[in-house]
């Protein structure tokens, strides 16, 4: 069944929205982009990843670049 509208990930019934919005909340202070909301980054992550694993032709380890280029759009600039 899809969830509700507005639910927070700490309440969904799915494990991997679970763990992955736990590790943007552990993440949020240090090495999340400053100012995004870790429910949201939860969402567009796994929208992000499902988009790249359903509409990319190929082995799965040729996506590799791609999947890095996804997982930096989430995190703080390390020059600051």
């Amino acid at each position: 069944s899809r969830r509700p509208a507005g639910l927070d990930p700490s309440e969904q019934p799915f494990p991997l929205v679970m763990e992955v919005a736990r590790r943007f909340i552990v993440a949020r202070d240090v090495e999340l982009r400053p100012g995004l909301d870790p429910a949201q980054a939860t969402e567009l992550f796994l929208a992000g990843l499902f988009g790249l694993l359903a509409g990319t032709a190929g082995p799965v380890d040729t996506r590799r670049d791609a999947l890095r280029t996804l997982t930096t759009l989430f995190l703080a600039d390390e020059s600051h």
